[in-house]
């Protein structure tokens, strides 16, 4: 399965930081993720890792009501929870984070390591 990302992301998927990616469509076990910058480009698409799903976790991302939250298979995460997410997930900050995600999202953290929060 392929997963599209920015180009903003081609360094932390490389050197190992981001360790997951949300997306709102579950991923089976055992699929095989390449990972794509530019996947609209023929010239400049390019596969910057591939690895295997190791696992699943249910996100609800609120970001509509009066304070953003996250919850994750159901529990609400705490500030350290919450910013050790977002660093796993390629964000410099918690700003950054909040300004990639806009909108509420429920969707899955599609895992590649043993990482779960």
């Amino acid at each position: 399965m392929d997963l599209h990302y920015k180009k903003v992301f081609v360094n932390v998927l490389k050197n190992g930081v981001k360790k997951h990616t949300i997306r709102r469509r579950k991923v089976k076990t055992g699929c095989v993720l390449r990972h794509v910058v530019y996947p609209y480009h023929p010239t400049q698409r390019k596969c910057v890792l591939a690895n295997e799903c190791v696992s699943c976790q249910g996100i609800r991302i609120n970001v509509s009501g009066h304070e953003n939250a996250v919850w994750v298979d159901g529990i609400l995460l705490t500030e350290e929870k919450l910013e050790q997410l977002v660093h796993n997930d390629g964000f410099n900050s918690l700003a950054e984070f909040w300004s990639f995600f806009t909108t509420d999202l429920e969707g899955y953290i599609i895992h590649w390591t043993d990482l779960r929060y």
